[in-house]
């Protein structure tokens, strides 16, 4: 058995955690220094700090370089896989936990580095299945695991990594395919928020739920609707993903297609039979977020689908008023040219034109006007755009809109 002093090994290591006599094998030194280890080449600054960690070769090459970069820190170096930095501190008395050096391995692939470890009394846990599930090294993960290393979670984080063969071995070797983590995710819940398309559909294959929800409601569809996977949403739809299961707030994969302005995930739920009238507890529909948001081409997609125009949420709130109140000039001569109706106030009274004349807006109110809209309206308190003491026309003459009001004077305001 090799002798182990301060947790780690101390016998022979191996030749992947031996200092190379070159930074790079075969090149000269001074060619590595001038053409290799630039600036430029290093956008992202872990990847430099990383290097040093390599060998002392190459340590001593970035060193002559003059390039600065800061020692990896524990969880960087883990994560990086970077066993040689994991060692560094654990000699330096840095290191919080010995289990981090085969964490470390595992996350780099690096099997016979691991076997060494645990050869020397290394300890380890769950976190080594976990790395190497992350890493997507499934020699590495197996093994661990025939040698007594526990792999709970691992299939959800081979599902997150786009890990598809790791995926297959966890199911085959007996994991739950719809096991759930406490938020109620399953493995195709995490794989379809990541957009793993390959990867959802293998789990579809291997008998994961579709529609299998998280806590809060939200399905596979709904997941990969909101993080705009149009891949993913697709290969739900084809396996009969349920197109109208709504959150518990009663927001469809449409709704959040809509507020987020996915047109190509608009049409395609749309042709699936998404009811593009189907509303949320608040009587929100797509076209209402849509309208509030100011997509317009998606807006014209649920209209051309039967959205209706005039749906208002529980404050009496229409399109036409959230496409106003937000300044969406084509988007209110969109829903006005499709018959919204231009006096419908929401519970307060307050009209559309209201809040243009409030906000200023000419080329809305100009709109409105040719619609029909009555520039007398008042609200549930008696207010009128041109009443002397109602608080929108001091807000557009104070405002610096003076052509407002004499624009709604013009079009026969009193």
């Amino acid at each position: 058995m090799t002798a182990v002093s301060g947790d780690i090994a101390t016998g022979t290591a191996p030749a992947s955690l031996a200092d190379a006599q070159e930074a790079f094998p075969g090149l000269p030194k001074h060619v590595v220094i001038t053409h290799i280890l630039r600036t430029e080449h290093f956008d992202d600054p872990a990847d430099l700090a990383r290097l040093p960690a390599v060998s002392r070769a190459m340590r001593d090459a970035v060193a002559a370089t003059g390039l600065e970069c800061e020692d990896l820190g524990e969880d960087q170096a883990v994560k990086l896989g970077c066993v040689s930095a994991v060692r560094r501190l654990q000699l330096a008395g840095h290191l919080t936990r010995q289990e981090l050096l085969c964490k470390a391995a595992a996350r780099s692939g690096q099997l016979e580095v691991l076997k060494w470890l645990r050869a020397g009394g290394c300890p380890w846990d769950a976190g080594t299945c976990w790395a190497a599930a992350e890493g997507g090294h499934l020699e590495v993960l197996q093994w661990a695991h025939a040698n007594g290393c526990q792999w709970d979670k691992s299939l959800y984080i081979a599902a997150g990594k786009g890990h598809e063969a790791v995926m297959r071995a966890l199911i085959e070797a007996g994991a739950d395919v719809n096991t759930a983590t406490a938020a109620g995710s399953t493995p195709l819940f995490i794989a379809a928020g990541k957009g793993h398309e390959s990867v959802v559909r293998a789990l579809i294959d291997l008998g994961a739920d579709i529609n299998k929800a998280s806590f809060d409601g939200v399905t596979p569809l709904v997941k990969a609707t909101q993080e705009g996977h149009v891949a993913v949403v697709l290969a739900l739809i084809e396996a009969d993903a349920d197109i109208n299961k709504a959150t518990d707030n009663g927001r469809t994969p449409l709704y959040f297609a809509a507020q987020a302005g996915y047109e190509s995930l608009v049409r395609a739920l749309i042709e699936a039979g998404a009811d593009v009238n189907k509303a949320t507890i608040i009587s929100a529909t797509p076209l209402f977020m849509a309208a509030a948001n100011g997509h317009e081409v998606v807006v014209w997609a649920l209209i051309d689908a039967g959205a209706d125009v005039n749906k208002a949420d529980e404050e009496g709130w229409t399109p036409l008023y959230n496409a106003t109140r937000n300044g969406h000039e084509a988007v209110v001569l969109a829903l006005i040219d499709t018959g919204a109706d231009v006096n419908k106030a929401g519970d307060n009274g307050v009209t559309p034109l209201f809040i243009a004349a409030q906000k200023g807006q000419k080329v809305v109110l100009q709109a409105l006007i040719d619609a029909g809209a009555d520039v007398n309206k008042a609200t549930d308190n008696g207010m009128t755009p041109l009443s002397e003491s109602m608080t929108p026309f001091v807000n557009v003459a104070q405002g610096g809109h003076p052509a407002i009001v004499q624009f709604l004077k013009d079009a026969g305001a009193v």
